[in-house]
């Protein structure tokens, strides 16, 4: 019984472990769709002041 259980924690640890990396890398793309959003919003701006300066 007490081998199960140990096995358990083994698998509560690879869980754990797993959920991290996962949360590590959930991060990086996250902070990639912000720089992203920013970018973009930097290229809207860029357009707005080519549209006025066109016009």
């Amino acid at each position: 019984m007490l081998e199960h259980f140990g096995g358990l924690r083994k698998d509560v640890r690879a869980i754990e472990e797993t959920v991290q990396r996962i949360d590590q890398r959930l991060e990086k793309v996250e902070k990639k769709v912000d720089d992203f959003t920013d970018f973009e919003c930097h290229l809207r701006t860029l357009e707005d002041i080519v549209l006025r300066k066109a016009s």
